[in-house]
């Protein structure tokens, strides 16, 4: 059988002393060849944009270069994705390493459609404690526009199309006179149905919101931007359900947080820029039409002005439409007046929203209604005269505004409005019974029964007179 012996070997108190301080030297040896292997290196970020549209352009291929032979020091790509919830996005934004040591040197950035960019970059009197320098935003421009041979090329373009839940309409592919307007193109969307207040549906769901570029800019009014947004700007339209703010903040679906949307995309070419139109016209019976819109967009931003003033009861354009409903024309005249300005503004950084709108309104309906009528009574007959009028007079003003801020653990939303509205309405009412037809009666005369000083003749057939009004 084997046994195991073990023997104890006394250690004096300096030799574990010794043992102890060995241990901490080599401890100290490997934590400062790592200090100096990472203060070795330098971390260079960065961001690359179109010079146009300031819109990120990721995929770029960014590269150091030495300036005395051009060699290859370093490269990356400028691609990075991040993800909220359900929302996800991409930028151009990277992140890369070279060697830690003073010289000139080249960045060069480069991705296709896009003429290559060459920044200069003198890395010069580097500070000890220097690891990490931000070279800011690049932009890539486009090459110059060169004049090729005649091409003839023929496609089918495919109208819309599903991806995942999200229903893509592709706007090129609609016929649509010169000079139409956005809602000419939803009335063409297969599958969608404009209402004359607006109101859209899809496949018979309420799309609750209109956005532009992923912006929630007219509030509630869809009208401003359906009859002024030109539709050579338009270069798809999306229709999808939308988390709403709690629900992308917790980064998981809150319960009814969800809205039907359908977001208006825009060319690259008009992410920036300004748009405007105005309309006039006059008629006969002094009737008449203005109208302004203008508007400025950028990627973080959009203002926008408009007005429109008529007297015209009959909303439709020639061209949209071949149904004409007298039925659904408003009786009477309206004289109306709008004026309105909506503002978004989105930092940067993501921290803060500030948007707002503020609208005036202004009509006055008044609906006349003559009648003549006979009554035919076996002792003769009497004759009727029924006049009726309305007068509507409106004016509301509202203004909304909202104030978000998003900090790391919270949030902040603060959201004050104000809403005014004046009432002014008028109705009369007045029946006139007469022994004589009206038609021996000239028309003045009959108007005369509304006046203190009634013509004599008429006075005679009157045979009752009844007024009524209610103000």
């Amino acid at each position: 059988m084997n046994k195991k012996h073990w023997a104890v070997i006394p250690v004096s108190q300096s030799v574990l002393k010794k043992v102890y301080i060995a241990f901490v030297l080599l401890c100290m040896v490997i934590s400062g060849h790592a200090q100096s292997q990472y203060n070795n290196v330098l971390t260079l970020q960065g961001r690359i944009k179109d010079f146009v549209t300031h819109v990120d352009v990721p995929g770029s291929k960014v590269e150091v270069l030495n300036a005395s032979d051009s060699a290859v020091i370093a490269s990356t790509e400028a691609l990075n994705e991040y993800q909220n919830g359900e929302d996800k996005w991409v930028t151009a934004e990277y992140w890369m390493g070279i060697p830690r040591k003073e010289g000139n040197y080249i960045l060069r950035v480069s991705y296709d459609g896009y003429a290559t960019a060459y920044v200069d970059l003198p890395l010069l009197h580097l500070y000890k404690r220097e690891t990490r320098r931000d070279l800011g935003t690049i932009f890539l421009k486009r090459p110059k526009t060169l004049n090729l041979e005649e091409v003839v090329v023929k496609t089918t373009k495919v109208k819309f199309y599903h991806k995942g839940d999200t229903i893509v309409y592709n706007a090129d592919a609609f016929q649509l006179g010169e000079g139409s307007m956005l809602d000419a193109l939803v009335r063409q969307l297969p599958g969608a149905e404009l209402g004359k207040d607006g109101r859209i549906y899809v496949n018979g769901k309420f799309v609750e919101s209109l956005l532009l570029n992923g912006k929630d800019f007219f509030r509630g009014d869809n009208k401003v931007m359906l009859d002024n947004l030109p539709t050579y700007m338009v270069h798809q339209v999306k229709v999808y359900d939308r988390l709403g703010e709690n629900s992308r903040f917790l980064g998981q679906e809150v319960a009814g947080d969800k809205r039907f949307v359908m977001d208006v995309q825009l060319k690259k070419q008009y992410n920036i820029g300004w748009v405007g139109n105005v309309e006039a016209g006059g008629g006969t019976k002094d009737r008449y039409l203005a109208r302004l819109f203008a508007m400025r967009f950028t990627d973080h931003s959009q203002l926008a002005i408009y007005g429109n003033m008529n007297n015209l009861n009959d909303g439709r354009k020639p061209g949209e439409g071949d149904n004409w409903t007298p039925s659904d024309l408003i009786g009477g005249l309206t004289n109306q007046q709008l004026a309105g300005i909506d503002y978004n503004i989105d930092a940067r950084s993501g921290k803060y929203q500030l948007s707002g709108n503020a609208q005036i309104k202004h009509a006055d309906n008044t609906i006349i209604d003559n009648t003549n009528r006979t009554n035919f009574l076996p002792n003769g007959n009497t004759f009727d005269r029924i006049v009726a009028n309305n007068r509507n007079h409106n004016v509301t003003f509202s203004t909304e505004h909202r104030l978000y801020f998003e900090f790391k653990n919270a949030n902040l939303d603060i959201k004050p409005y104000f809403n005014y509205q004046y009432f002014n309405n008028k109705s009369g009412f007045s029946l006139l019974t007469l022994s004589s037809s009206l038609d021996a009666f000239s028309k003045s005369q009959v108007d005369s029964l509304y006046t203190p000083m009634i013509g004599r003749e008429l006075l005679r057939s009157l045979l009752a007179v009844i007024f009524a009004m209610d103000c």
